[in-house]
């Protein structure tokens, strides 16, 4: 039943078999090997050693067409023919802002994106969706995964990024946002949740690795500042 599930997932995040050379620097530690596959949240690498399980590194990827590429990225999973990173951004060091990207949380007057923000909880959900449309945002809201899905549908205009709780019911939100990506391919997903990833995995729920979470409760900065970098996330690969 798991593995399905996550076959199921893993399907709609598209990861293409390509070999690369790539240098992996953990701290002071250096590593050679080469990607299995790369999409455009993570990759597959083959190394001479073996790393645990988030570790955070960046990986220096030479693609076989265009611009070597330094991305950061954190062990995910170890598999018996390699491990699975995803990236987590593509700054060269921690603290240098990504291009195009706030710092604190601020929010760019081109903040005109629109979010649809899904949590059973009102108070939650209420909150969340004021203080992004006071930035600027056009925001959808429901308490119902179901009609979150009639909302994607009947949008004329593009839904930049999905905001939903995980654990409601009828539908998860990982379940949610695996419907809508198959509907808005470039729609964009932040998951907010209470649980750890394992007391969420304990309710039937598997995360689809590389989608960030919100941890509640939080703050209105760390909300708005998390919501800004993934608007503003690109793919290393992405041709956009």
């Amino acid at each position: 039943m798991r593995d399905a599930q996550q076959k199921q997932n893993l399907r709609r995040y598209s990861r293409h078999q390509v070999v690369w050379p790539v240098v992996v620097e953990a701290g002071e530690h250096v590593f050679h090997g080469e990607t299995i596959d790369v999409g455009a949240q993570g990759a597959k690498l083959r190394l001479t050693e073996r790393l645990e399980v988030g570790t955070r590194v960046q990986l220096h990827l030479t693609p076989t067409q265009g611009r070597p590429v330094t991305v950061e990225a954190i062990v995910w999973r170890i598999d018996a023919d390699g491990l699975a990173f995803f990236f987590l951004s593509t700054r060269s060091t921690p603290d240098q802002p990504e291009e195009g990207s706030t710092e604190e949380g601020a929010i760019t007057p081109s903040a005109t994106e629109t979010i649809l923000v899904v949590d059973d909880e009102p108070e939650v959900l209420n909150l969340a969706a004021d203080t992004l449309e006071m930035k600027g945002y056009t925001v959808l809201k429901t308490v119902d995964p179901c009609e979150a899905l009639d909302m994607a549908r009947r949008c004329s205009r593009p839904v930049h990024l999905l905001l939903t709780d995980i654990m409601m019911p009828p539908m998860s939100g990982v379940k949610l946002a695996s419907e809508l990506r198959a509907m808005r391919p470039a729609m964009k997903v932040l998951l907010m949740s209470a649980y750890t990833t394992e007391q969420v995995e304990d309710h039937g729920v598997w995360r689809v690795p590389g989608i960030p979470l919100l941890v509640k409760p939080f703050g209105l900065r760390e909300l708005h500042s998390k919501v800004r970098a993934v608007l503003d996330y690109r793919s290393p690969f992405s041709r956009g």
